[in-house]
């Protein structure tokens, strides 16, 4: 949690913005201060509040940025952190924030999932919050042509009485709106105050202190755990000097974990590939030559984080058992990098999960591994230990059985940085290999199959669905493409004003239809009124392979048949949840962030070649100019001057 931003005269207004918004809520939160919203003032996505302040027509502003919450993630998945943080950071603005600003996107469907996302998250709170909340819908131009009125009206009952809850209170947030942002956000904030007397939002000081107590108290755990763990690489380090053994020749690395645990781009930092390639559908074996060491990786599909290994589909389960089978059968050294995502949470049913889905590799397995904790960014200040001991029993169960060997991940660094994490992966597994516990014996026992459970045939049916639809559809990439290319992502970069060639056509040439939410459920009714399961889960797949409707519509309105168990569909809910935010992730920094990157890199060459033109001919440049600056670089390459294109303006 990041202290206030020291200021001259205490802030007169305390704000906190909340929500589960990424993408886009940098610039909202500076527009919000009257800040320029490409300048980094707020860094990425982390488990930390942050504050700043400025001032706002005269009167002193503070706003509290709080974490985000994963979009439609059930409370139990969100990590113990960003829950304790969100409880905290009130305390970032005594005596208690004057408001609440919610943010809610309007260019993403709001299911009945994110509506109680919202209501749970905001109530760590308490009861109260809501007295105090403002709705900022963001991303307005999404509407187009559409007032604000229609949207909340079409959008269905989960949006409506959330507005209820927050007295009605909202503002639409447009790069047209006029007046600017900061002005309508403080006079509806002046409104609330006159509404409620002038009364804040009344700090819940015991609350605070035991969460202030627990934290301490996690604190000295998690120091303890680091030592440890550097007293045993000590140990290890001196006992390898002591053996003076062979190095090591060959070694494999088998990359297991659930979906969306960023196994793949983990495997590829190992290998010096910065390339993601997004979800990994079969047993993937790559080699690569380094120094004195033949590496080889062997990627493989990920299971489920919350249904059973059981539930696996056959054709999954064979892909994992042929990277079981590459690890038993691996020439020289071998290990297994077990991927946990440091973003979400890990409880006793997340661990009943992996040890099922690992059985077959036997107990010894554990010797020979190292867990990855990806999405490293997201920790922020905090430490994993912080993580690991915040989480509780099951997560430090599970690095116990790993010998407290573990390793933090950042994929959204730069290629150099991951670069740089994939050797000191490899010299970590290495450095196991070379050990005591993580050599290759030869002796353990296996078994081909985890021992399984008699599963429910209407439940395989829910679960087929959910595989099925898994894998995302192009034209499901091209539409969250189009509605992120339409908002005004300006902390990812500063050239957002510039006119990009984007990868993908705009919402308007994909003719994307913004049916109002309630005709879009009324569609799946429709389909599925009065219809057994079996032809319920048809009916759903065939709709949504017509594209009438996104797959995160769909998932609503199967589970409001009574065929499903109540905890089944609560299962399904929070898998698919997964899957909406990993397609986010993807569509972003495959697309988005890549088409950000060549127009930035396009600017920069032609600021160079600009520069050259300027210093070797003042003047307009002419085509001989042009032709005399490249003849000139034909023995060094322009990309080697960081030029790798050239703008010409008739």
């Amino acid at each position: 949690m990041q202290a206030p931003v020291s200021s001259a005269s205490e802030p007169e207004l305390r704000l906190v913005l909340l929500g589960s918004q990424r993408l886009g809520a940098n610039a909202v939160a500076s527009s919000i201060l009257g800040l320029d919203p490409k300048a980094a003032v707020w860094g990425g996505r982390t488990a930390c509040s942050m504050s700043q302040s400025a001032e706002v027509n005269g009167t002193r502003v503070q706003l509290v940025k709080a974490p985000v919450w994963l979009r439609s993630y059930h409370l139990q998945d969100t990590a113990e952190l960003v829950k304790q943080e969100l409880s905290l950071c009130v305390s970032l603005a005594p005596p208690g924030p004057h408001a609440f600003i919610l943010l809610c996107e309007v260019d993403l469907p709001f299911t009945s999932a994110c509506a109680r996302a919202v209501c749970a998250h905001m109530e760590l709170l308490g009861p109260q919050v809501w007295d105090h909340t403002l709705i900022l819908f963001t991303c307005g131009d999404w509407l187009g042509r559409g007032s604000v009125e229609d949207y909340l009206s079409g959008e269905g009952l989960p949006l409506q009485e959330l507005l209820q809850k927050c007295g009605g209170r909202y503002l639409l947030d447009t790069t047209s709106a006029e007046p600017a942002l900061s002005l309508r956000v403080m006079r509806a904030v002046m409104e609330m105050r006159e509404t409620l007397s002038d009364q804040h939002f009344l700090i819940q000081q015991q609350q605070i202190q035991a969460l202030i107590r627990k934290r301490e108290e996690v604190g000295r755990r998690a120091e303890a755990r680091r030592e440890r763990r550097e007293r045993r690489e000590r140990r290890e380090q001196e006992a390898k000097d002591q053996r003076q053994e062979r190095p090591l020749s060959e070694l494999t690395v088998v990359l297991l974990g659930w979906v969306f645990a960023e196994k793949t781009k983990v495997g590829n930092a190992l290998l010096g590939a910065m390339e993601w390639e997004g979800r990994t559908l079969t047993c993937n074996r790559n080699r690569v030559d380094l120094p004195g060491l033949g590496l080889t990786v062997v990627d493989s599909p990920g299971w489920w984080k919350f249904f059973s290994a059981g539930l696996l589909p056959a054709d999954t389960r064979t892909e994992i058992q042929l990277a079981f089978r590459a690890y038993r059968e691996a020439p020289g050294g071998r290990a297994v990098l077990l991927m946990i995502p440091a973003d979400t949470s890990f409880t006793q049913e997340q661990l009943q999960v992996t040890e099922e889905n690992l059985r077959p590799l036997g107990e010894e397995v554990w010797s020979h591994m190292v867990l990855v904790f990806t999405r490293g960014h997201w920790l922020g200040q905090m430490t994993i230990e912080q993580h690991i001991e915040s989480e509780g029993d099951a997560l430090v169960q599970l690095v116990e059985r790993c010998g407290n060997r573990y390793f933090v991940f950042d994929g959204d660094a730069d290629p150099a940085p991951l670069k740089a994490q994939g050797q000191q992966l490899v010299q970590m597994v290495v450095d196991l290999c070379g050990s005591g516990p993580g050599r290759h014996t030869g002796s353990e026992t296996v078994r081909e199959e985890p021992t399984e459970k008699l599963q429910d045939e209407d439940l395989m049916k829910m679960v087929g669905v959910l595989h099925r639809l898994w894998a995302w559809e192009s034209w499901e990439i091209e539409e969250f493409a189009a509605r992120f290319f339409e908002r005004p992502l300006y902390e990812f970069t500063d050239v957002a004003s510039m006119q990009l060639t984007h990868m993908f056509k705009s919402s308007s040439d994909l003719g994307l239809v913004k049916k109002p939410r309630e005709e879009v459920e009324k569609i799946l009714r429709d389909e599925m009124k009065g219809k057994s399961l079996e032809e319920v889960v048809e009916a759903a797949l065939q709709v949504y392979f017509r594209k009438e409707v996104g797959a995160f519509d769909i998932v609503s309105i199967i589970c409001e048949k009574n065929q499903f168990k109540a905890e089944w569909k609560s299962l399904f809910e929070r898998e698919w949840a997964r899957r909406e935010v990993g397609l986010k992730e993807y569509v972003f920094n495959r697309y988005v962030r890549k088409g950000f990157e060549q127009a930035l890199e396009l600017r920069q060459s032609h600021d160079k070649v600009s520069a050259w033109l300027d210093t070797n001919h003042p003047g307009p440049p002419t085509i001989e100019d042009l032709i005399r600056f490249f003849m000139q670089k034909v023995s060094k390459p322009v990309e080697e001057e960081g030029c790798t294109g050239v703008m010409i303006q008739a």
